[in-house]
C-alpha cells in the first residue's frame, strides 16, 4: 500500500480531485452558503499551514499565540472527529506489518540501517503530506462552520466532504486486501447518489442537482468547441480532440485547445467525473 500512500503521483492527482469533489458535496450540505469562503485560496492556505505545522512538523505547543491558535484549531478538529484519511485507513489495515518493518529497522546497524531509516523517514514524510492535503478542505470547512452550527455538526460535514474513511464495514480490511480502493469506491459512489437523490437536506439536494445539470451543459459546450477547433494531425479521419485516450476523457478535465501540442488538463473530481 505504500506504493499509493507514499506516491508523489497519487498526491499530485488526488489533491485537485479531492478539492473539486469537496466543492460539489459542499453544495449538498448545511455549509453551502459559506462554500466560497471555505474554498477560497486564503482559507485553504491557512488550513494547509496549520495542518502541516502539527502533522508534519510535529509542533504541538508554542509560546507564540498565533502559532498556538493554529495548533489548538487542528487539535480541536481532531478531537471533534473531522479528520479522516485514506492513508491512515491503509496504515490501520496494515498495522502489524508496518510495526514489523519498524522493528526490523531498529535491529539493523551501520550504514545499511541508516539508509533504511532514512528511507522510512522520507516515506512517512510523503504519507503525512498526503494526510495534510486530504484534510485541508475538511479543516477549512470545520474552521468556518464550528461557531455557526456547532463543532459536532461541522466535523460531520467535514468528514463527509469526500469519502469518510472512519465509516467501515466488519470485513473491510479483508476486502481491501484484494481491492485496495473498495471502501473508497463504494462509499464515494453511494455518497454522490445520496446527495443527489436521497438527501434529507432537500435544499442542498436541489443545489447539487442544479450544479450537476450545469456541469453537463458546460461539458457539452467544451466538447463541441474542442471538436470545432481540433485538427487532424495524423490524417486518420479522427480529430485530435476525439482521439484523446479513454483515460484522459474519463479522468481529466481538458481545455478545448492545445498548448505546446497537448490539451491542458487537470484531474477530474471523484465520481462527478461521469458528468463531464
Amino acid at each position: 500500500w505504500s506504493n499509493v500512500s507514499a506516491s508523489p503521483a497519487f498526491l499530485l492527482a488526488n489533491t485537485p480531485r479531492d478539492y473539486l469533489t469537496a466543492r460539489y458535496n459542499l453544495l449538498a450540505s448545511d455549509a453551502a452558503e459559506y462554500s466560497k469562503e471555505i474554498g477560497s485560496l486564503k482559507s485553504y492556505k491557512e488550513s494547509f499551514k496549520a495542518l502541516k505545522l502539527v502533522l508534519i512538523d510535529g509542533v504541538r505547543e508554542s509560546t507564540d499565540p498565533a502559532v498556538q491558535a493554529q495548533i489548538d484549531l487542528v487539535e480541536d478538529f481532531e478531537k471533534s472527529g473531522g479528520k479522516t484519511s485514506f492513508v491512515e485507513a491503509l496504515r490501520a489495515m496494515d498495522g502489524d506489518s508496518w510495526k514489523s518493518f519498524e522493528a526490523q529497522v531498529g535491529r539493523r546497524e551501520g550504514k545499511k540501517g541508516a539508509v533504511v531509516e532514512w528511507g522510512r523517514e522520507k516515506l512517512e514524510w510523503v504519507e503525512n503530506l498526503n494526510i495534510v492535503l486530504e484534510n485541508t478542505m475538511r479543516l477549512s470547512t470545520y474552521k468556518v462552520m464550528r461557531d455557526k452550527i456547532g463543532k459536532e455538526r461541522a466535523a460531520e460535514i467535514a468528514r463527509n466532504l469526500t469519502t469518510n474513511f472512519t465509516r467501515r464495514g466488519a470485513h473491510i480490511d479483508a476486502i481491501n486486501t484484494w481491492w485496495l480502493f473498495y471502501n473508497a469506491t463504494i462509499q464515494g459512489n453511494w455518497q454522490v447518489l445520496q446527495n443527489l437523490f436521497f438527501n434529507p437536506n432537500k435544499a442542498g439536494q436541489r443545489r447539487l442537482q442544479k450544479a450537476v445539470a450545469g456541469t453537463i451543459l458546460f461539458a457539452f459546450m467544451v466538447d463541441q468547441i474542442g471538436r470545432a477547433f481540433s485538427d487532424d494531425e495524423d490524417d486518420d479521419g479522427i480529430s485530435d480532440w476525439d482521439a484523446r485516450s479513454a483515460n484522459d476523457k474519463e479522468r481529466k478535465l481538458s481545455a478545448p485547445f492545445k498548448v505546446g501540442g497537448v490539451y491542458p488538463s487537470i484531474p477530474a473530481p471523484w465520481v462527478f467525473n461521469i458528468f463531464w
